[in-house]
């Protein structure tokens, strides 16, 4: 009987060892096989010396085939120009894959000594010339939008890597990274991957008085906590400071910042409102109350 069992076992797996054979050779039918970028943005200082590799991949058995791209600022409001703020140092505005899954489209920025903010650009790849299609069906993975940022901002020396600690009223404690950016205007910076891995807040600073703030109805999409997404918008925290029995409302999310220290701090916290259904949320007027966060600038 036990023989009977083994023998059934070993024929149903070498069944399921066939089918996945199959299967995978059909994911890398010629038909199927497309070009995509491996990003959807990317940062680099205007006084970096080294180029910036974009990764473009070919989904494919083997390395094989052409992909052109361009470049795109159509819309943008504070465009990165080409020979003016950054070179293409690729010879020309082909990728050819012969050797490897991933070529890569290298950028160099070109520095200046005049505030003139960050200035962004969109690489597209374009399916005229190409040897199979562009982008997932979907459309995904035919853009990436580079920044260049200004390195006269007055936050330059401020900008980097934060680690971020903070709690909630639960209380919950939550430890991560956060990149703090330029930003065109001189009293804001860019706060990428507060609750949202790759989307970013503005933050508004005053210089003479310390103090930062997180401007309120910014939107975060697709926020994973627990089983489903969140739409989330950023609003001020309203109950947290109380004097003298008085509740003070704060529209936005106040906070300090110290440049010698490399600290911002949210002492009040913060509040983020779901925007969107979501199957997990318990409470649609609320998806995350936070009562203390602190980001601290790691060492260079």
């Amino acid at each position: 009987m036990k023989q009977i069992i083994y023998s059934s076992i070993a024929f149903m797996l070498l069944l399921m060892a066939g089918a996945c054979s199959e299967e995978e050779s059909h994911l890398f039918d010629d038909k199927d096989t497309f070009f995509a970028f491996n990003i959807d943005k990317d940062k680099i200082l205007e006084s970096e010396t080294e180029p910036l590799m974009v990764p473009v991949y070919v989904a494919s058995s083997s390395p094989s085939g052409q992909v052109n791209f361009v470049v795109d600022i159509e819309g943008i409001n504070n465009p990165a120009i080409e020979g003016v703020d950054f070179e293409i140092v690729n010879t020309t505005q082909s990728l050819n894959f012969t050797d490897e899954l991933t070529e890569y489209i290298s950028i160099l920025p070109l520095d200046n000594d005049v505030m003139d903010g960050s200035k962004t650009f969109r690489l597209k790849l374009i399916s005229e010339g190409a040897s199979y299609n562009v982008g997932m069906t979907d459309g995904a993975g035919t853009v990436a939008e580079i920044t260049i940022g200004d390195d006269e901002h007055p936050l330059i020396d401020f900008f980097g890597t934060f680690d971020l600690y903070e709690t909630t009223i639960e209380p919950l404690v939550y430890e991560y990274t956060v990149e703090l950016s330029g930003h065109e205007d001189a009293d804001k910076a860019v706060l990428t991957g507060l609750w949202a891995d790759g989307q970013d807040l503005v933050l508004q600073f005053n210089y003479d008085e310390g103090t930062v703030k997180i401007m309120r109805d910014q939107q975060l999409f697709n926020v994973y906590i627990g089983a489903s997404p969140y739409n989330l918008a950023v609003l001020g925290w309203e109950w947290a400071d109380q004097s003298a029995g008085i509740v003070n409302l704060y529209p936005e999310v106040f906070g300090t910042f110290d440049l010698e220290t490399g600290v911002i701090e949210f002492p009040n916290g913060y509040a983020l409102q779901v925007t969107a259904p979501a199957e997990s949320a318990g409470a649609l007027w609320a998806g995350g109350l936070q009562d203390y966060c602190k980001m601290t600038k790691q060492a260079e």
